[in-house]
């Protein structure tokens, strides 16, 4: 079942198309993550579904009714949808009590408590915004955004003014707490890591329109084209040919993958690359550059034979490996390539 249907919707401003022709299918009790770089359209398609801006065609459903299609128009305050905006948005001059209560049509004391202590907020219920960390804000916009036990909660860049450890550990508990009260949810981010981490579905934007939609797991491991491979991650796209069903490029890859004779690009993710430090079947390569990330090391890599094309490669941190260093690469796996036209 669905919780949101977008079809063929069209958004412009003035003369600059915004949204062109978007679809996409949300279903009911999921967090879907729509992953886009700025200007892409994210913001204003989950204005959109909120209420906040109008299409220009198109139609948007949620559940059983279309709340805009170009012409006729739900306002936002009556499609049931919890909004939390990129700052939280919270009212400076009420407490973080009033702040929860204030999407509630009547005074309810016993539900303001339930999302108090659901998300981790008692002892702060006397505070004002300003006495709270960045954090502690975004549960306060959460609790407010859930208080009216909304059919749909959309959250608009909700970690990005906040430092990197914190927003490790508050998108973590901002899912679960979704997935605890089985509520439907859409996430606008720029960020991959929190796409991955948060997500059920996760449907890739560019340019006004849907890119790519799956799991994020589908998406990684098979992207549709080329953009959503970039966009979801290092990836090396060499060209290719299959010859009796085996595939031939400048690294070996040992694994017949039961693609049609003809011309391809090869999409190698650099976990799937071997890199070996001593003479070794496979394609001789250089270390042009070095990045130790702890746990491994992102190595790029110079082909010997094609001196301009660059790899992304990576292996274990506890590898001594420099600049300028000779090694040998094949590939252990290849799970796309799109035939070249």
């Amino acid at each position: 079942m669905s919780a949101v249907v977008v079809q063929h919707a069209r958004k412009s401003y003035g003369r600059m198309p915004v949204l062109d022709g978007l679809d996409l299918d949300i279903p009911a009790g999921s967090i879907t993550a729509v992953l886009g770089a700025s200007g892409s359209g994210k913001t204003t398609l989950l204005r959109s579904i909120a209420g906040f801006e109008r299409l220009d065609a198109g139609t948007i459903a949620i559940g059983d009714r279309v709340v805009d299609d170009g012409a006729n128009w739900t306002h936002a305050q009556h499609r049931g949808v919890g909004y939390v905006p990129q700052d939280g948005g919270l009212f400076p001059h009420l407490r973080v009590r009033a702040n929860i209560a204030f999407g509630l049509r009547r005074r309810d004391a016993a539900r303001v408590a339930e999302l108090v202590d659901m998300l981790g907020l008692i002892g702060l219920e006397n505070r004002f915004p300003h006495q709270l960390s960045g954090g502690q804000r975004q549960r306060v916009a959460l609790a407010r955004a859930l208080a009216p036990r909304p059919s749909l909660v959309l959250l608009d860049e909700p970690f990005a003014s906040l430092d990197a450890a914190l927003r490790i550990h508050l998108r973590q508990y901002v899912a679960q707490v979704l997935h605890d009260v089985g509520a439907t949810a859409i996430v606008v981010t720029h960020d991959r890591d929190e796409a991955f981490t948060m997500a059920d579905q996760i449907a890739v934007l560019c340019d006004g329109r849907i890119a790519g939609v799956g799991s994020p797991r589908q998406l990684y491991n098979a992207p549709p084209d080329a953009h959503v491979a970039r966009f979801l991650g290092a990836a090396n796209l060499l060209p290719g040919k299959v010859v009796a069903g085996e595939l031939h490029c400048a690294v070996p890859i040992y694994d017949r993958l039961g693609f049609d004779d003809g011309a391809y690009t090869v999409l190698l993710r650099p976990e799937h690359l071997s890199v070996a430090l001593e003479v070794a079947d496979g394609a001789e390569a250089r270390v042009a550059a070095v990045a130790y990330q702890g746990a491994t090391i992102a190595l790029t890599l110079r082909m010997e034979d094609e001196p301009t094309a660059e790899l992304v490669a990576e292996v274990s941190g506890d590898v001594d490996i420099v600049v300028g260093q000779r090694v040998w690469l094949s590939a252990s796996r290849c799970d796309v390539a799109w035939p070249l036209s």
